[in-house]
């Protein structure tokens, strides 16, 4: 008698990003507690259109070691890592518009995942925040 093999169908499945729903966070890369949140630091000397969504980017202070960025998108207490554009193909206004665009999406996916028992947050998700300059290039 021959035996016959099953036929396993794979269904792509589509993996949302990290989204950590409030303290205390953890490295998204090995899941070791963090340390905190950094704001995105101004500098008014140095103005950037980014700066305008400073309430939104934090940095993930972590005693790990890991090497992927710290960067997130922060909507109330939710937080998700956020990648930034540093191609070097695009001139700076690009590289800044493509960046808006990468917070944009980080701050809808948390709108759609934050919990229904959060506080809301006190801004739009089309609007930027307040902030003044980082001193960063982008």
């Amino acid at each position: 008698m021959l035996a016959q093999k099953a036929q396993t169908t794979l269904i792509p499945v589509v993996s949302s990003p990290l989204v950590q729903a409030g303290a205390p966070y953890a490295c998204p890369a090995c899941g070791q507690p963090a340390l905190g949140l950094v704001p995105w630091p101004v500098n008014p000397a140095n103005p950037c259109k980014l700066d305008d969504w400073a309430a939104h980017i934090w940095y993930l202070r972590r005693n790990c070691g890991c090497r992927t960025g710290g960067r997130v998108a922060r909507l109330g207490d939710c937080i998700t890592p956020l990648e930034f554009s540093y191609d070097r193909s695009l001139n700076y206004e690009q590289r800044v518009q493509a960046n808006i665009t990468a917070l944009r999406d980080a701050l809808a996916l948390l709108s759609a995942v934050m919990p229904a028992n959060a506080p809301e947050p006190d801004r739009k998700l089309d609007q930027p925040g307040t902030g003044g300059s980082n001193g960063h290039s982008t």
